[in-house]
């Protein structure tokens, strides 16, 4: 309990909590802009997602200078353009699954970085990213099977929607050790300054990329 009490004054106070609620400012702001886009579809929401895709190209020279590293970043920047297409593939199917999808993916990143923060505990991998934990490991992916239960009327049992959204929520992970080790290797911070206290549009779609690189994968190559 003393340990409980001192992440939390930690986290809600000093410096900690400006920087905590300024990313909940701009994640607000992102959840109420893509929401509308959704919501509009049409080209509304494929403009968004084609401007979206170029920033992501964009941002990735910083971290994979193509001049420099022309196969990794070309490698990279397909990848980046699969998952793009594969969202836009989710959101023509039915808006209900992309929905689903994002659900997967914030309830992963937000369960996993607050019980990350109260826990602690073994980091995952320094090399990758030096401030995952494995209880944030296992705390997104609590998170997403919780989220995958109450999308189960989606899907045709709930033993499928927890197995897709399980499958979800570690290649959302993934996405996210990846873009980190990306940038150690580039020896940067962040992949831009467009998002307050978030950094790049890599930074904060880095879930939603792996998740949706995943969605693309498990389509047409598993199933």
């Amino acid at each position: 309990p003393y340990r409980f009490l001192i992440s939390v004054k930690a986290l809600f106070m000093g410096r900690k909590y400006d920087d905590l609620l300024l990313r909940f400012k701009t994640a607000v702001v992102l959840i109420l802009v893509y929401g509308v886009l959704i919501y509009l579809g049409g080209v509304y929401f494929a403009l968004a997602l084609l401007i979206t895709c170029v920033i992501f190209i964009i941002e990735l020279n910083r971290l994979v200078v193509f001049r420099t590293n022309s196969f990794i970043f070309l490698v990279f920047g397909a990848a980046l353009c699969f998952s793009s297409f594969s969202i836009w593939d989710l959101f023509n199917q039915d808006k209900r699954f992309l929905i689903f999808l994002l659900a997967v993916v914030m309830v992963t990143d937000i369960s996993g970085y607050f019980v990350g923060k109260f826990l602690g505990g073994p980091k995952v991998s320094k090399a990758l990213s030096p401030n995952k934990t494995w209880s944030g490991l296992f705390g997104g992916w609590v998170g997403a099977i919780i989220v995958a239960i109450f999308g189960s009327y989606l899907f045709e049992s709930i033993l499928f929607a927890v197995l897709i959204g399980f499958s979800l929520s570690l290649f959302s992970q993934a996405g996210d050790f990846l873009e980190s080790y990306l940038k150690r290797r580039a020896q940067v911070k962040d992949s831009s300054n467009l998002l307050p206290g978030h950094g790049g549009f890599l930074d904060r779609f880095d879930g939603i990329i792996g998740a949706g690189f995943g969605y693309g994968f498990l389509s047409y190559v598993v199933l």
